[in-house]
């Protein structure tokens, strides 16, 4: 049950931080130390970025209401693909206090992820 309520929510953080990005509501972007230079570099921004969040809110909100638990191994493995990313980042840009816990979120989200699919699995057979 708990697992449930953790994904509920990233379902609604998610979906309020894709939406405040797309928006750039409250700057938004400064949140990430993001930049853009041009009207090509917002859009990759709000399209690129605020839809990943989108995606993790709208999809892990499909995943309860559908009770559909493969839905939270994708968006584990995505997750865990973001932060395989972020490592990249870090052995190659250097280290800095945001992106290490932007990893540890990453990490910790992906195990959410995966305890609630195994709870709702379980719960259905």
């Amino acid at each position: 049950m708990i697992w449930r309520i953790l994904v509920g929510l990233v379902a609604v953080g998610g979906t309020l931080n894709g939406i405040a990005i797309m928006m750039n509501l409250g700057d938004a972007w400064a949140t990430f130390s993001l930049m853009p230079a041009t009207i090509e570099g917002m859009s990759t921004i709000r399209a690129d970025l605020g839809g990943l969040f989108l995606t993790f809110g709208v999809a892990s909100a499909l995943a309860l209401w559908l009770k559909k638990p493969d839905y939270l191994v994708v968006l584990a493995l995505l997750m865990t693909l973001i932060g395989l990313g972020r490592l990249f980042g870090l052995a190659l840009d250097g280290v800095a206090d945001k992106p290490v816990i932007y990893l540890v979120v990453e990490i910790v989200n992906a195990v959410i992820f995966l305890m609630a699919a195994k709870s709702m699995k379980a719960s259905q057979s």
